[in-house]
């Protein structure tokens, strides 16, 4: 009954938004949604895979044009945020913890992606692959973090490697990471860790330091 009340609900709200803006909601009526208390939703929100299993924590907010169209499981825990354009994709599951904001116009393409409680995720910033973040992260906007490798042959045409493991990427809790940057590769980054804008992560850290760079380094112990 849930579902199909929040159906209706997110139905009404895209007549409205039609009418303002000429868009609209598509919502797929399914068992496999289900919804906490206290939802606000702000805008059109396009649900366009009867695959994807849904589940909405408490007092979830999302902004306008948001799109989700994942064949897997999305958990969308209490006090969520997603803000308008946000566009999550792909195939594989999605957890996003308690009290977490998700930014202006993010893209998440998921494959196994867990976001932490209370981290905030900048605008413009892209998540993909298998990527763990841990609680009360703070992602600059214009970041990309990419799990995975890639190889090139000998026609110097460059692919995704086609392991069955392609790795993930773990961050800690309370991890800064300066805007522009990119995390890519397996990398591991410890907790208290804070990357400087504009640099490139593509090997393990330890706890409480201070990376920078092209090719990111040990600046500071914390």
């Amino acid at each position: 009954m849930r579902s199909v009340l929040l159906s209706i609900y997110l139905f009404v709200q895209s007549l409205l938004a039609f009418g303002k803006n000429k868009l609209l909601c598509f919502v797929l009526v399914s068992k496999a949604y289900k919804c906490g208390d206290n939802l606000n939703v702000y805008g059109p929100l396009y649900l366009t895979n009867k695959y994807c299993k849904l589940t909405l924590g408490d007092g979830v907010s999302i902004g306008r044009r948001v799109l989700i169209d994942v064949e897997g499981s999305i958990t969308i825990g209490n006090g969520v945020s997603l803000l308008d354009d946000v566009e999550i994709t792909g195939f594989g599951n999605l957890t996003i913890c308690d009290n977490a904001t998700i930014n202006r116009s993010v893209t998440i393409k998921v494959g196994g992606i867990v976001i932490g409680k209370s981290t905030w995720v900048g605008q413009h910033s892209i998540i993909e692959g298998n990527v763990v973040v841990g609680d009360n992260c703070i992602f600059g906007p214009y970041t990309h973090v990419a799990s995975g490798r890639h190889r090139t042959d000998s026609d110097g045409c460059t692919y995704m490697n086609s392991d069955s493991n392609p790795g993930t990427i773990s961050l800690g809790v309370n991890c800064f990471i300066g805007s522009g940057s990119r995390i890519t590769g397996n990398s591991n980054i410890g907790d208290f860790v804070s990357v400087a804008a504009n640099s490139h992560v593509n090997s393990n850290f330890q706890n409480k330091v201070i990376i920078g760079g092209g090719v990111a380094k040990i600046v500071k112990c914390k």
